[in-house]
């Protein structure tokens, strides 16, 4: 481009894209004849020369514009001399505009000159309404798309304070062509949006809008489909793209000026403005928390009050990935969660991973250090080998739940005869009803005797299987006496949760992976706010356990077993012992079905 030679005063250069104004000092405005005259004044030497800005002011020792002219060639123009070129654009023609409705909003007004397309907006002050002080209106400039050949035009003025919108139009000599019968107008769609947020199907959002929609003017289930498709993307992150997830994990990266009750992620580091997480395959694994300072600080007591629940529940998101959901149960039984995970896959190292960076963040929140006494697991090894490697936890007991130790007896004993289950589960019973490890010791020399005298749990070898698996390792403390009075001796409280968050949370639905991390920082703040529950420290059963007490002895269900004769209490002490009835055997999973029952 040519460099700009500019006198004092407003002149024009000539460059390769046309004309531009170099705006110099100002000079006041003088009649055309008179215009040139302040270039014969106030000329120093050219030896001067100021920088306005990337604006150059060159100083000419020349009387008079001829010679500046002369000196420049044809790159100076005299502004007045442009401006009254003949070739000086001009504004167009003045459009004659007629009122063609006024209406309560603008999706209402859309739906009006429909079918059209906008061709400029532009937002001014507002003379749509005599609103309470002064506010913008949005204009919108329309061509009608009902044909090819039609010159309407069409303009909306919607008022941003109140919504109100007024249609005007241009050029109308006939009747426009009807839009196609059953197109999604804006007004259909905006109830169709509101259907989709709360996680309702486009069938089902179709049928619900009969009685709102004429029959002639609902859309198609196919125009459904593709809302609810483009809905779900677009506004409700309903996918598992790495660069949104990584502006979602910065955005709520966590903050020590944090609310209490606002959620944030955590187990990733940072690196050059981008969190340092895995996506899969050669990345890595994905790997992320979601917490508050709330549910952190539930944790924030004597470790003995409280037994730490983990667990992972599947069919969440669109990639697959576990959610690991980790809380504490309180003496009453209830459930309070403290953190979730979503990881990309499990084993050990996302265990033991999920595990340290829950220690650090609740050392970032409460300045002290995280101790566990009591860990309840199932019977997956991952979570066991993961505790266990945490030596600074100072776990003292690593509880085994009971449910996973009679559904793996289940699946070990396969199909057989109901005298053979009740054979085992007599036994099995006895032995988590034992009070101490030497009963536990005795009942099970005695379901040894009995066990060696069935043909088929010999032929299974179902004495030395279950010795090694239950009675031995890790997976031993599923008795009572392992954990404390009050605590709930399977990991049944954390599975009502998640069996809770699927049911009201994703519906049952898979959702992708951006939203499912929204969908967890939601109920993180809603379980620190208005479903925070308080701790209890006593132990009292609760109404449900109450009412199946009265069911059982209304039925004859229960009796009183004296001890055996080595374990005799003392005229003062009660003891509760577990009896397997006839129908308790079809009834072995009936607090797995009765889990429906339990709500939040």
């Amino acid at each position: 481009m040519t460099q700009p030679h500019v006198v004092a005063s407003h002149v024009l250069w000539r460059h390769n894209a046309g004309l531009q104004l170099a705006r110099m000092p100002w000079i006041p405005w003088t009649p055309r004849d008179d215009y040139l005259a302040p270039l014969n004044t106030g000329v120093r030497g050219q030896e001067d020369t100021v920088d306005h800005g990337g604006m150059v002011e060159q100083v000419l020792d020349t009387p008079s514009c001829e010679v500046i002219a002369s000196n420049l060639g044809a790159n100076v123009v005299s502004v007045s001399d442009w401006l009254a070129h003949e070739a000086h654009p001009r504004r167009g023609p003045k459009l004659e505009w007629t009122l063609a409705g006024d209406f309560a909003s603008y999706d209402v007004a859309k739906d009006y000159v429909a079918p059209a397309s906008v061709t400029l907006s532009r937002k001014t002050w507002c003379t749509v309404c005599h609103g309470p002080g002064r506010h913008y209106m949005q204009t919108r400039y329309l061509d009608c798309k009902c044909r090819s050949e039609c010159e309407k035009r069409l303009k909306i003025m919607h008022c941003l304070h109140d919504g109100r919108s007024v249609v005007y139009k241009h050029g109308q000599y006939g009747d426009c062509i009807p839009p196609h019968p059953g197109a999604m107008t804006r007004c259909i769609r905006n109830h169709a949006d509101r259907l989709f947020a709360e996680g309702i199907t486009p069938s089902r959002a179709q049928h619900r809008l009969k009685n709102v929609v004429p029959a002639n003017e609902m859309p198609p289930l196919k125009q459904f489909q593709n809302r609810a498709c483009y809905f779900r993307l677009s506004t409700l992150s309903e996918h598992s793209k790495p660069a949104e997830m990584a502006k979602l994990l910065m955005a709520s990266r966590f903050d020590p000026r944090m609310g209490n009750s606002e959620f944030f992620s955590f187990g990733f580091s940072v690196s050059d403005g981008a969190p340092d997480i895995g996506y899969g395959g050669a990345t890595g694994v994905f790997k992320v928390g979601v917490t508050t300072k709330t549910l952190l600080r539930t944790m924030e007591r004597d470790p003995s009050t409280f037994v730490f629940h983990w667990d992972a529940t599947y069919k969440i998101n669109s990639m697959a990935y576990p959610l690991l959901i980790c809380g504490i149960t309180d003496p009453g039984g209830t459930f309070h969660p403290v953190g979730f995970f979503l990881i990309g896959m499990e084993s050990t190292d996302e265990y033991e991973w999920a595990m340290n960076a829950l220690m650090s963040a609740y050392e970032e929140v409460v300045r002290s250090r995280l101790q566990l006494d009591y860990v309840m697991a199932d019977a997956a090894l991952a979570p066991i080998a993961a505790t266990k490697k945490i030596p600074e936890l100072n776990v003292k007991k690593l509880l085994m739940c009971f449910y996973h130790c009679v559904a793996c007896v289940y699946k070990r004993l396969g199909a057989v005869q109901p005298r053979v289950i009740a054979l085992v589960l007599r036994h099995l019973y006895r032995m988590h009803y034992s009070r101490s490890k030497a009963e536990c010791d005795l009942y099970w020399h005695e379901a040894q005797e009995a066990w060696g005298g069935c043909e088929v749990l010999v032929s299974k070898n179902f004495t030395r299987y279950f010795e090694d698996q239950w009675l031995g390792g890790d997976c031993c403390n599923w008795q009572v006496y392992h954990t404390p009075p009050g605590f709930p001796t399977t990991n049944n409280p954390c599975e009502l949760f998640n069996k809770h968050f699927k049911g009201i949370y994703t519906q049952r639905t898979i959702h992708g992976l951006c939203a499912t991390f929204v969908l967890l920082g939601d109920v993180a703040v809603e379980y620190s706010t208005s479903k925070k529950l308080p701790f209890e420290l006593t132990a009292l059963p609760g109404v449900k356990l109450r009412r199946r007490f009265s069911l059982l002895m209304a039925h004859d269900l229960l009796q009183v077993v004296p001890p055996h004769e080595e374990f005799q209490l003392g005229p003062d002490d009660l003891r509760i012992v577990g009896i397997v009835p006839t129908l308790a055997i079809s009834m072995a999973f009936a607090f797995e079905d009765d889990a429906g029952e339990n709500e939040y």
